[in-house]
């Protein structure tokens, strides 16, 4: 076990705002022997907690109680130049600038904070470590905000403009960090093109959370707990077209999900009656909820779509290694005939669907088997290569060739 080292975690997001990489990366180190200090922006979401939160957490709101002048002063502050890495830096440098990091570990899931980690590190003369979880081409022609919505007329044209500004600060950092992780192929492939120095580290699931029980249910339940960005990402056509020709007495869709994408179910369940007349639609539930919930299912619903150049490409969500973490059976559709369908396919985690008829036998033979037994259960293949605890040791495997 390595003692005494010393890492700068440089994130935009970290517990109890949702982030579930960085955080339980950091309460493993921590659990290794490693002191971690964390840098975060705040977004002010209560989601979760850590066990044991790290000594040393320093957040800032960029926005935060901002008018909408302010707002739009620094949005455009943000075209010119970097104001808010600025920001970050003149409030928390003189925090950690008499300390010693062995290295700086920066995690985002589009571009910010990425340049504040490269001057501190730079300022530190330390090896930078760069974590890319999202890549803003991985939607192809989509433009999303941070919330995941779509801009129309100016908004659009501004947001492009924004976007093209982060990609090209992003790309000069890729440039000069000294390794990079990213969460699939398809990001590394892509990584590949700014830095040879890229590392694959899949998302997963925590280990002491995320455990196979059997519990028996009344119902037979296909359960989605998420978002939906829209239906160019993730798109449920599939299983629905199949659920109107299903006759499964028991058969259940169970959605827990935010406003704006109830407002999506329930706009396009308007097509399908069957499947309308068996869904039930909640609100999103705490994170320390989704176990059990997952556990008293009997298909874990994960939403995608194909990959195409123009569309979606190498999205692999977090609530697919969960699905692995309690050992149910996964039903992706469509199946994004790529990265996650590999890895299903690898792990024997279910199925990625690309017709009807598929998405009808998966589930007859996963109601039998619930028949059967009052719960499913599916027998995934190397499932501890996914848990948080064995991910948190391939980065100590990086750091450890990166620190000199």
């Amino acid at each position: 076990m390595i003692k005494n080292r010393k890492i700068l975690i440089v994130t935009d997001s970290f517990p109890p705002n949702f982030a579930p990489r960085m955080g339980l990366l950091s309460y493993h180190l921590e659990k290794m022997g490693w002191d971690v200090t964390i840098i975060s922006e705040d977004n002010s979401e209560i989601h979760y907690n850590l066990p044991n939160l790290p000594k040393k957490v320093y957040r800032y709101n960029y926005q935060a109680n901002a008018s909408k002048t302010e707002y739009y002063l620094k949005s455009a502050l943000n075209l010119i130049y970097d104001h808010k890495t600025n920001s970050f830096l003149n409030k928390f440098y003189k925090e950690i600038k008499n300390e010693y990091f062995d290295l700086v570990l920066c995690s985002t899931f589009n571009e910010f904070p990425l340049n504040l980690a490269y001057k501190i590190s730079k300022k530190l003369n330390i090896p930078l470590l760069c974590d890319i979880r999202d890549l803003a081409e991985q939607f192809g022609s989509k433009i999303y905000d941070t919330n995941g919505q779509t801009h129309n007329y100016i908004g659009r044209y501004f947001t492009n403009l924004l976007r093209k500004r982060r990609i090209q600060r992003r790309n000069y950092v890729l440039k000069k960090a000294n390794a990079i992780t990213t969460i699939s192929p398809w990001h590394l492939d892509f990584i590949k093109r700014y830095n040879k120095n890229v590392y694959l580290i899949y998302n997963g699931f925590s280990e002491k959370d995320f455990i196979a029980k059997e519990v028996k249910s009344n119902s037979f339940n296909i359960v989605y707990t998420g978002r939906l960005l829209d239906l160019n990402t993730r798109n449920p056509e599939l299983l629905f077209n199949a659920i109107e020709e299903l006759k499964l007495e028991k058969l259940r869709i169970v959605w827990y999900v935010d406003k704006t994408s109830r407002e999506i179910i329930s706009k396009e369940l308007e097509n399908y009656p069957i499947t309308k007349s068996i869904s039930e639609i909640n609100n999103l539930v705490p994170v320390s909820a989704i176990p059990n919930l997952l556990n008293k299912s009997s298909i874990i619903l994960v939403l995608t779509n194909k990959s195409t150049e123009d569309g979606p490409k190498g999205i692999m969500t977090t609530k697919f290694f969960e699905a692995i973490g309690v050992e149910k059976p996964v039903l992706c559709v469509r199946s994004d005939e790529g990265c996650l369908s590999q890895v299903i396919k690898e792990t024997n985690a279910g199925l990625a669907a690309t017709n009807v008829e598929e998405v009808k036998s998966f589930i007859t033979k996963k109601y039998k088997e619930w028949e059967n037994n009052g719960f499913t259960r599916q027998e995934i293949v190397s499932r501890e290569k996914f848990s948080r605890e064995n991910q948190a040791k391939q980065f100590v495997e990086i750091f450890n060739s990166l620190i000199k």
